[in-house]
């Protein structure tokens, strides 16, 4: 496991971010030009090099070993944001990190109606469906 030196030293009060797909790209971006503090995991290993080219804070791992998640410093994060494309792993993922922090500070990011009903029965109140987003987006440009 390699550790961008910015996820050395413990930060609270930012947002872990677990996925530098598309989604997670652009919620770093966005977090990065507010200049609030996040951290990112990634476990892939071409987009983490991509994280770490862009001098992102940026930890190669997976999401589901909890030692790779205490090195976020989620307990003392205000937001965790799930940004996984696999609804098996964001399910187990969702699952683990209830065991850290309250659902409330959990925001995931599913595809379709189908992903929010399987993580339901999780409690978690903060999902945003994209399909749902893009069409509204979609009406309201109209």
């Amino acid at each position: 496991m390699e550790i961008s030196s910015y996820a050395v030293n413990k930060i609270k009060d930012h947002v872990v971010i677990l996925g530098y797909g598309e989604f997670g790209q652009s919620a770093a971006k966005a977090f990065k030009d507010k200049g609030d503090l996040y951290i990112i995991v990634e476990n892939d290993i071409h987009s983490y090099h991509k994280g770490l080219n862009k001098k992102e804070p940026i930890i190669f791992g997976n999401a589901l070993k909890k030692n790779i998640l205490k090195n976020t410093y989620l307990k003392d994060a205000k937001k965790i944001i799930v940004a996984i494309d696999n609804p098996k792993k964001l399910y187990q993922i969702c699952e683990i990190l209830q065991t850290f922090v309250p659902s409330d500070k959990i925001l995931v990011k599913v595809h379709s109606n189908r992903e929010k009903e399987s993580i339901k029965e999780l409690n978690i109140n903060n999902v945003i469906v994209e399909n749902v987003e893009v069409s509204r987006a979609v009406i309201n440009s109209c």
